[in-house]
């Protein structure tokens, strides 16, 4: 029985060209891609996402509390609107998350506030 499994290596065997004159077709015939114009929001983009309701100090997330004073407004406004917020975080670096702002304006940043002890169980 034959297999017809397709591997990178014979891709370009299969179409009879090589990746680099490929590439040069595609940005002869279709041009340079477009430039990313936020740089920081495009890669805050891909970061894993948790939901979480904002309480009246900051976003809390594994015993860590992230806090800034420009969530203020929207704390004051937590009870007309309860909602949960989408959150962007990076799991090497938790010192930042990134909450979307409502209607999808962009990001705001938030550092982390303080960290809570974890509960011991010993």
């Amino acid at each position: 029985m034959r297999s017809s499994a397709i591997t990178p290596k014979s891709i370009p065997a299969l179409a009879c060209e090589t990746p680099l004159s490929r590439l040069d077709y595609g940005l002869h015939e279709f041009g340079a891609p477009p430039r990313v114009a936020n740089l920081k929001a495009y890669l805050i983009d891909f970061l894993p996402i948790v939901q979480r309701r904002l309480g009246r100090s900051g976003f809390q997330i594994d015993n860590i509390t992230y806090y800034t004073p420009n969530l203020d407004r929207f704390i004051e406004r937590r009870e007309q609107t309860p909602q949960t917020y989408e959150i962007r975080r990076d799991p090497r670096n938790l010192r930042f998350i990134w909450a979307v702002l409502p209607g999808g304006e962009g990001y705001l940043e938030i550092p982390s506030w303080f960290w809570r002890r974890a509960p011991s169980y010993s």
